[in-house]
């Protein structure tokens, strides 16, 4: 009777998971985690593009956490314990991995850091326009972890970059710069639902198998007036392939990011006050409706900038951004606080996101 009773309890909890497979995949459909991760790296990125204030610099490192990953970082501890505990009762285990899908079900987790170098080479100037030249290496790391209708989410993106970047003027008003360099990412994509989770356990270890490199080139041209500007950029314009990956399953792809960013800004002596507002796409992941932000800055300088505060508020379709920085003599010091404006998308509840960032100038 007892083992009647077993073979019943597989059958029903089996039946359960394959039921419980269809219809979370039916439903999650929706859910892109790479596009998830791209639109809000995307966003990060732009909020150091437009900022006019940055400098070059010898060293930046920074990094950005959402406020529930240490919970997620409890439960996942929670089912590791128990997977080991039941390693020889399928039946235990499968409800172990449903309670953990349950639990986190609609919630998404995310951050990342990054690390950049760099060092100034000679200036000079050549038909009138001012050259800026110097060479940088960047690197960084991105995570986003979603849950949506009990099918688990796992994309990170790994790249890293090095090359020489020129910033160019002429006549004070045409602004811009030109970057080639080398660059080379990887990423890993997983996807499991109830069923597979416990047959096909997620391998983070897989990560690496799908590097490639390619020589790439970032450029941005702008018009400044006095009071106000608009820029242009582009970043990752393929111009060829260094290194063949392995395997040919990089989900992120290799499509650029474009953007547009204007701003108008009042000062008298050491304050001011400026309007903002832009937009990127990234084609492929995001579109320029999902992407755009306004929004505006207040700030307060002595040393003709050298030394200085400003506070700034921005919002976009998904969050409220609060930022502060403090500029000293040697270097910068931001800081992003991303609040939920809406409660949720694509089936994830939204999260409150925490960035600090050091920058060391020339």
């Amino acid at each position: 009777m007892e083992l009647a009773f077993n073979k019943n309890t597989r059958f029903l909890v089996s039946l359960f998971f394959v039921l419980t497979s269809l219809f979370s995949i039916q439903n999650a459909r929706s859910y892109d985690p790479v596009k998830r991760l791209s639109l809000f790296k995307d966003r990060l990125k732009m909020n150091k593009l437009s900022d006019s204030k940055s400098r070059d610099f010898y060293f930046e490192t920074g990094g950005v956490l959402n406020t529930s990953v240490l919970s997620l970082a409890k439960s996942v501890g929670e089912l590791g314990t128990t997977l080991e505990k039941e390693k020889d009762d399928e039946v235990a285990q499968g409800v172990a991995i449903l309670k953990f899908l349950s639990d986190n079900n609609g919630t998404e987790q995310g951050g990342g850091v990054n690390t950049d170098l760099g060092f100034p080479l000679p200036k000079f100037k050549l038909f009138r326009v001012k050259f800026s030249p110097n060479f940088e290496y960047n690197a960084n790391y991105q995570v986003n972890i979603g849950f949506v209708n009990n099918v688990f989410y796992f994309y990170n993106h790994l790249e890293t970059g090095l090359g020489p970047k020129l910033h160019f003027r002429y006549r004070k008003r045409y602004i811009g710069f030109l970057k080639f360099h080398s660059t080379f990412k990887t990423d890993l994509n997983i996807k499991r639902d109830a069923a597979s989770y416990q047959s096909d356990p997620p391998n983070i270890n897989a990560a690496g198998q799908n590097l490639h490199g390619d020589l790439a080139l970032d450029f941005g041209i702008g018009y400044r007036r006095r009071r106000w500007n608009v820029n242009y950029f582009m970043e990752n314009l393929k111009l060829m392939e260094l290194v063949a990956p392995k395997n040919n399953d990089f989900a992120y792809g290799n499509k650029s990011l474009m953007a547009l960013h204007g701003s108008y800004k009042w000062k008298h002596k050491g304050y001011s006050i400026k309007a903002l507002a832009g937009a990127h796409q990234r084609a492929g992941h995001y579109s320029w409706g999902e992407a755009y932000y306004l929004g505006s800055e207040l700030a307060a300088s002595t040393l003709k900038g050298k030394l200085g505060i400003s506070t700034k508020l921005t919002m976009d379709p998904e969050h409220w951004n609060v930022g502060l920085k403090v500029n000293g003599l040697i270097g910068q010091l931001d800081y992003l606080l991303k609040l939920p404006k809406k409660s949720s998308i694509d089936g994830v509840k939204l999260s409150s996101f925490h960035s600090l960032s050091l920058r060391l100038f020339f």
